[in-house]
């Protein structure tokens, strides 16, 4: 396997697919297996970092902190622990987008580095269980100073925390927001949280491993000033059903400048609630949150042959570039319908875990336009065997 490519193959693969996450990974194994390029390439390395949106460009652990290797386990790997920041960040730390850190553990160093250097996004984690005051660590200077957090584990019922968000002037310059591990039963206290998006100006939103209810929903869609500029909705593990999707399509938000959806969610993992299945996207197709996507990412929920159509006969054939679902459930005629689509910009699909994807339909597809015009392509079929073009791992 490479251990590196060269700058002009990663921003080529970087303009053409909207691969962010794999663009990120090369520029990172590229320029630590060729420290040279930071002087002669330093013009080509911000142009590509540039491209890839913040929340993709995380900083590598060695580029900014000091672990521990605590032992092995066979299947998860090494184990660390955070000792220190180091005196000065690494080269990496000034292209990347966001840093993370475990509030739970030293948390005093983490506050003193943090107003140090900067860095536009931070991810901070274990919040509830780090008995952490909320001004105390997000102070004003901080608040004022990043561009967008990433927040796990939360308590929905901490009002101190949920006052930095009730403040616009806290983070209403912010374009980035990212809740995980919010759950509230009762949606008691949820509503008060999904208001509280009304004070910002957000481009990109993400709810992870949350359970904020119906009603949670429903307030997230009766928002205005919320979607008035959201770009990127991100929701996996949100337990994201038929009843919660209509609460939120039935308050008609104006999503007219969604570019990227992602959705994650499995009955296995979220009680046994189902999946959305092709109706519902049919639903969004005409509630127009596919007029303007650039980006779709599909995890267990079913697009379907009625979903393909509906994708395709709203504006999304003239602007979406990627498209991956995996556990998706696809067949040989979805696959068929899919290729028979005009697309203009798709030059991305990943379609894994297909179970119903047949050799006779990966081998009609090859022959397709749609695959000639496509700088990346990976499809699996049911005997694992798979068609794939344009991958940067050979």
């Amino acid at each position: 396997m490479k251990q590196s490519l060269s700058l002009d193959e990663i921003e080529v693969y970087t303009n053409n697919t909207l691969d962010y996450s794999i663009s990120w990974h090369w520029l990172v194994k590229t320029l630590e297996s060729n420290p040279n390029l930071w002087e002669e390439k330093k013009e080509q390395i911000a142009k590509i970092a540039e491209m890839l949106p913040y929340e993709f460009r995380r900083a590598p652990f060695d580029s900014y902190r000091i672990d521990k290797e605590l032992g092995f386990d066979q299947r998860e790997g090494p184990e660390y622990e955070f000792e220190s920041f180091l005196d000065e960040p690494m080269p990496l730390w000034k292209i990347s987008g966001i840093a993370n850190f475990d509030l739970s553990k030293k948390k005093n160093l983490w506050k003193e580095f943090s107003l140090k250097y900067s860095i536009p996004y931070w991810q901070l984690t274990r919040w509830m269980y780090s008995n952490t005051k909320p001004l105390e660590y997000l102070p004003e200077p901080f608040l004022k100073k990043i561009q967008g957090l990433s927040l796990c584990h939360i308590d929905p019922k901490d009002l101190e925390l949920l006052k930095i968000f009730q403040n616009k002037d806290n983070w209403n310059h912010w374009d980035f927001l990212e809740w995980h591990w919010i759950r509230d039963d009762s949606s008691k206290h949820i509503i008060a949280w999904m208001e509280s998006l009304e004070n910002g100006k957000l481009k990109k939103f993400s709810l992870n491993y949350s359970q904020i209810g119906t009603k949670g929903y429903s307030k997230l869609g009766q928002l205005i000033s919320f979607w008035k500029d959201l770009e990127s909705l991100t929701l996996h593990n949100v337990y994201l059903g038929e009843d919660e999707l209509y609460c939120l399509l039935n308050q008609n938000p104006e999503v007219k400048n969604l570019k990227s959806i992602s959705l994650d969610d499995s009955s296995f993992s979220n009680g046994g609630k189902e999946e959305l299945h092709p109706e519902h996207f049919v639903a969004m197709a005409e509630s127009g949150w596919f007029n303007k996507l650039e980006r779709l990412h599909l995890r267990y929920h079913k697009l379907g042959t009625d979903g393909i159509s509906a994708l395709g006969e709203s504006h999304a054939f003239e602007s979406l570039q990627f498209l991956r679902i995996e556990v998706g459930r696809m067949d040989d005629e979805q696959l068929l319908l899919l290729s028979e689509i005009p697309w203009k910009k798709l030059a991305y699909i990943s379609l894994s875990y297909n179970s119903k994807v047949t050799e006779h339909g990966l081998t009609n597809f090859k022959n397709t336009k749609l695959f000639e015009n496509c700088t990346y392509v990976y499809i699996e079929h049911s005997n694992g065997k798979s068609l794939s073009k344009g991958s940067l791992f050979k």
